[in-house]
């Protein structure tokens, strides 16, 4: 989490990445590899409800295309209906990236 508190009043601000099972299984299918380890989606379009830890899980793929995908010259598209929700997606990404250990 990259902001916010828990139910105790305790903040999730720069605390790991835990993924929920929905988060987990979405990453899944979107890594999911075939013969010569080549992905077998190239584009992925993901929707999900309110409260279900978009912001987050968006920063963390768009991390893991950018720096860890073996892509060169890759395109990540993050896409929102307002600009302040998008900059809550480059603010999350700013934090994880700020915040990991070196």
């Amino acid at each position: 989490h990259t902001s916010g508190a828990d139910a105790h009043g305790r903040p999730w601000a720069r605390t790991h990445f835990n993924p929920r099972r929905v988060q987990q299984r979405t990453v899944r299918t979107i890594f999911k590899t075939g013969p010569r380890w080549l992905h077998v989606y190239r584009t992925v379009l993901l929707m999900l409800a309110m409260k279900n830890g978009k912001t987050e899980l968006l920063a963390a793929l768009a991390i893991i295309f950018l720096l860890f995908d073996g892509v060169i010259g890759g395109v990540i598209i993050c896409a929102a209906a307002e600009l302040e929700q998008a900059s809550l997606i480059f603010d999350a990404i700013v934090t994880m990236i700020e915040t990991t250990r070196r």
